[in-house]
This record gives C-alpha cells, sequence and structure tokens, in this order.
C-alpha cells in the first residue's frame, strides 16, 4: 500500500518465526522458449558497440507465427527497429521490445534460401542485423509444430544442494500433434548467465500418443553469484523436429500495479509521465487509494474530489483501467475506542456506504466500474482497534448495496486479504473469508481479493507462502469459495510483489523479476484468478531501514529494474 502505514509483508514473518537459519533460498526462473526445428545457436554476449545476434533457427512452416530473430542487449537497449524479407515471402505483424523481434511469416517456399535484413536502433546507435535461413521440411517429413518442452520453475530442495548450486528443473514435454511422435529424445540444452549443464544428454523418451506428455529433469550448476538463468533445450523425433512459442501469460488477465496514496501526491507532469510509462509496458490496470479520509477529511458534507480526479483523468488518457480503494476512515468518523488512526473500523458503515455511493455515483461517468472495498482487515495494522470478520462483512454487505444501487454493472471486489501472517491478533485469511461468508458476504461480493505474497520465495515454492494459500494447502482461499458455492466467482490478486533492499530478508532484483516471471506463469494456469497488480510501480525511497522503500520495478531515482523490462517482455503484444 501508500507510504502512510506501509504493512510489513507476511512471509518475512513467516519466515523469521520459522528460524529456517540454514535455507538461503536463491532461485532459478526459467521462461518457456520458442523451439524450432534447429535449436538455437548463441553466438556470442552483447558488444559494447551493439547487439550481439542469435541465429534464427531454419525451417519454419509457411503462415505459423514464429520467432523471427532475437536480439540481445541488457538493461534500456532497442527502441526501434525495421526489417525486411527477399524472395517474395512476407513479414507482418512485427514488433520489437527490449530483446526481440517478433513477425508471423508466410509464402515462404520450401527449398528456397531467404535473407532477413534491417537495422535496429539501440543505446549504442544504428547497428545492422541479418540472418537467414534453409527450409528443410519435405512431404513425408512431419511439418507442423508437434511438441512443446515447458521448463518448470525449480528450487533448491535442500541445503546441500544449494552450497553445491547444482539445481535440478523439471521439465514437461507434451505431443501438441494430433497423431503419435515416433522416438523422441532431448538432444540439446543451454543455459545463459553462465550456467552450465550437468545431466548428461541425450534423454530418450520413446514414442508419444498424441496429447501425451512426459516428464523428465535436467541437473544444472549455477555460478554462486548468479540467481535467475534462462535455458533453452531442442527435442528430436526420428520423423522431424518441432517445438511452438509457450506464451508464459494468457491474454485477457489483468494485470496492473497496486501503487497506494503514493500518485495522489506527484505533480501533474510526474502523473502524466507515470501513467504513459504504464501503458508502454502494457500493463492496463492501477488499482490505488481513493481513501474516505482524503474524500471527506472535514466532515460528511463536502467531498474533496480534485485530489482524485486528476488521477482518473491521466489514467483515462492513457487507457489505464482503474480500481479504486475504497478504505481508511476520517477522524470524524471513528468509533470511541479508536480514534487515533485512519485505519480504525468504521464507527457506522451506514456512512462508509454512503461515501461508497457517492464515490460510484461521481465516477461511473467516467468509466470507473470496479471498486474494492478496504484493504488487508485480517490484520491489526489495517483494521483496528483489531481484525473482526463480522464487522467487516457488514461493511461489505453495506457497501456492495449502495454501491449497485448506483451502479448495478458495477464490479465490486472484497477486500484483499493479507496473506497468513504470524503476530498477535492477525487471523489468517482463510479463517476470515471462511468467517465472511458464515456472516451472509456471500451475495455481496462479485470476486474475492487476496494478496499472494510469496518472497523471498517463488510463487511455485514452498508450502506456507501466500500463494500456496490461493489455491493449494487445505484449506484455500479457492476451496472455501467453491465450499460455499461461489465457484463462479473469481480472485482478483491485487497485491503481489517482491522488495529488493531493506534490512530483513529480502531478495535482490533479480529474484524479483524471477518472481514476477513465475507469478505471471502461474495465473495463466488459473482461470479463477482474475488478474495479477504488482506492488508497486517505483521505489518510495532509498532509506535501507525498511523494506517498503524497495518494492517498486523502478528505483527512486527513475532508473529501470530487471524486473521492469522482465514485466514488458512478457506483457508485450497481449491484450
Amino acid at each position: 500500500m501508500g507510504f502512510k502505514g506501509m504493512p510489513v509483508r507476511g512471509a518475512i514473518r513467516n519466515f523469521i518465526s520459522r528460524r529456517f537459519w540454514w535455507l538461503v533460498l536463491f532461485v532459478a526462473a526459467v521462461i518457456a522458449v520458442s523451439f524450432s526445428p534447429l535449436s538455437f545457436e548463441n553466438n556470442g554476449a552483447a558488444a559494447a558497440s551493439g547487439p550481439s545476434v542469435i541465429s534464427w533457427p531454419s525451417g519454419f512452416q509457411s503462415g505459423i507465427p514464429s520467432v523471427v530473430g532475437v536480439v540481445t542487449r541488457s538493461e534500456d537497449a532497442l527502441t526501434s527497429g525495421t526489417l525486411s524479407i527477399d524472395n517474395g515471402a512476407v513479414l507482418s505483424g512485427c514488433t520489437v521490445n527490449k530483446t526481440d523481434y517478433y513477425c508471423d511469416v508466410s509464402g515462404i517456399q520450401w527449398g528456397q534460401i531467404y535473407d532477413v535484413s534491417g537495422a535496429v536502433t539501440d543505446s549504442s546507435g544504428t547497428t545492422q542485423v541479418s540472418w537467414s535461413f534453409q527450409p528443410v521440411q519435405t512431404t513425408n517429413q512431419i511439418i507442423n509444430q508437434d511438441l512443446s518442452v515447458d521448463s518448470a520453475v525449480a528450487l533448491w530442495d535442500n541445503y546441500s544442494d544449494y552450497l553445491q548450486r547444482r539445481l535440478t528443473i523439471n521439465n514437461t514435454i507434451k505431443n501438441t500433434s494430433p497423431f503419435e511422435v515416433n522416438n523422441v529424445a532431448i538432444t540439446s540444452a543451454s543455459a545463459s548467465f553462465g550456467a552450465s549443464l550437468v545431466t548428461p544428454l541425450a534423454i530418450n523418451i520413446g514414442n508419444m500418443a498424441a496429447g501425451a506428455t512426459a516428464t523428465f529433469a535436467l541437473q544444472f550448476q549455477v555460478p554462486s553469484n548468479v540467481t535467475v538463468f534462462r535455458e533453452m533445450m531442442g527435442a528430436t523425433t526420428s520423423s522431424g523436429v518441432g517445438g511452438q512459442l509457450l506464451q508464459t501469460l494468457t491474454s485477457g488477465k489483468k494485470i496492473g500495479f497496486s501503487v497506494g496514496d503514493n500518485f495522489a501526491n506527484l505533480s501533474d507532469q510526474d502523473l502524466e509521465n507515470a501513467m504513459s510509462d504504464i501503458e508502454s509496458l502494457g500493463v492496463g490496470w492501477v488499482r490505488f487509494d481513493m481513501a474516505w479520509s482524503e474524500l471527506q477529511p472535514d466532515g460528511p458534507g463536502s467531498y474533496n474530489w480534485p485530489v482524485f480526479d486528476r488521477i482518473v483523468a491521466a489514467a483515462n488518457r492513457h487507457n489505464i483501467q482503474l480500481v479504486p480503494l475504497l478504505t481508511y476512515t476520517p477522524a470524524w468518523a471513528r468509533p470511541a475506542n479508536c480514534t487515533t488512526s485512519i485505519k480504525c473500523e468504521p464507527a457506522d458503515p451506514s456512512q462508509f456506504a454512503t461515501y461508497a455511493a457517492a464515490a460510484v455515483a461521481h465516477y461511473a461517468p467516467m468509466g470507473i466500474h470496479t471498486w474494492e472495498i478496504w484493504n488487508e482487515p485480517n490484520i491489526t495494522q489495517f483494521w483496528q482497534p483489531a481484525p473482526d470478520p463480522v464487522a467487516y462483512a457488514n461493511v461489505l454487505k453495506q457497501s456492495y448495496a449502495s454501491i449497485k444501487q448506483v451502479d448495478p454493472q458495477a464490479t465490486v471486489i472484497s477486500a484483499g486479504l493479507s496473506d497468513p501472517t504470524v503476530g498477535t491478533g492477525n487471523i489468517d485469511p482463510r479463517d476470515f473469508l471462511t468467517a465472511m461468508y458464515q456472516n451472509g458476504a456471500k451475495n455481496y461480493m462479485d470476486a474475492v481479493g487476496y494478496h499472494p505474497y510469496s518472497f523471498p520465495y517463488l510463487p511455485s515454492g514452498p508450502s506456507w507462502t501466500g500463494w500456496y494459500a490461493m489455491s493449494d494447502s487445505t484449506p484455500s482461499i479457492r476451496s472455501i469459495m467453491v465450499n460455499y458455492g461461489d465457484s463462479n466467482k473469481q480472485i482478483w490478486a491485487t497485491e503481489f510483489g517482491s522488495p529488493t533492499n531493506g534490512p530483513t530478508w529480502r531478495g535482490d532484483e533479480l529474484l524479483q523479476a524471477a518472481e514476477f516471471e513465475d507469478a505471471m506463469h502461474q495465473i495463466s494456469n488459473e482461470p479463477w484468478v482474475a488478474g495479477l497488480f504488482f506492488y508497486s510501480y517505483q521505489d518510495l525511497g532509498t532509506d535501507t531501514s525498511t523494506i517498503e522503500n524497495f518494492f517498486g520495478v523502478i528505483r527512486y531515482d527513475g532508473s529501470k529494474k530487471p524486473a521492469y523490462y522482465e514485466l514488458k517482455n512478457v506483457l508485450y503484444g497481449l491484450s
């Protein structure tokens, strides 16, 4: 959330409480890689004078979207580029991001040689790049892209493996063709960032029926200074080779930033710059505090609309959808037993509902139709004097009814519950959600809010993180919804993030990028997750006495962290 009263994340508290002194976790984020009839050939690392080139594999089938070429640069790099192709083939839909060109290729004739040429503009100037390929398929070979290898993210299983820096990656290979593929074998693998393969190749899988999958493991030796690496593998068969681009995030997911109250304090120009940059990233949503304490600080008779109007206007100029967070109590509306904090529960839920209805009436004509009711009421930091699911359910029910009366098409999300935490007075989100259902909340929310923090681990990691509790634990947030007849509703993960600095256990910038990539991969397999909101956009400061300054994908000075580029790489071109 915002600068005021920033939360100490539950994963840290869990880590400390368990005193896992021996478990020093680094992570490997392994992206799904595009496989083609010939494996990629790495021609070297990026040079200071311009980008290095990885060769364009040969033998793409006509009309199938393909990766045309990859240009590797670090940090700020490709800003524009052009490509052309000879011999009558056609490039269409070409896009460029930090490292890659993607194009659809059509009109290719077997047996012909084609040259792709062009220029890219990078931080070192204009550098010429070129590719060529020789299609090799014949009519008696498999020309469909029939095999895909999904490289799962893995963790070190034990302290001994960590000390030896030997990381095992479990992989699944799938036959995506409608017919059997014979004599499948894994014949090549490589890793960047200096990681080396330990497991001997080749790995023979054998025949695979249509739609069948097989699993295999590869072990990599990872240098001590590396926490993230990407590895590539090729799959071959006796009658051909193939592969397909595995998109780590399906379209249709709502990807956003959760920025707390920080945008309210930006100048008009800084706000415009931030919204423009978020749009350029491909991020389509922003969750922000539309705090009751800011909107009606002086009493129920007046509203301070301008402070939020400019945020809404800036978002609309950049096609960004907003999720206002209705939360936090002004001094005049607090109960007698809690008077010193905006985090006090409302003394009268009907007054909160009136504020919610007024906000909806004002902003629905400006295009806002999604609302979240309060933030993390299951922990003492955000619901005072003490978390109370019955009291919160009452606030939710009255607010829902008021909002729907003003805007029947509005989507109302219940409060994003904090991940499982250790601390006096805090309530586990699963217990809190159960109590909400027991007190009639089912018909007063269109979706369930949840904050599946997992740092300093990946979402696919240990069984006690907030991410694990979302669907894999017994019970889980999802299973509770199903048990109460709410399987048709989705979870909105309205906060997820990882600090890159600070005094307590946290990861680093590479770990943050790995967590973002893994989280987006995870939600692509979960249709009941509506979307994912990353906390946060920019660091709040440089003081390392608190982790709360370091959740941004942009540093305090405006420079970009690896997670910024990872996010852009995954989102580019998605709707």
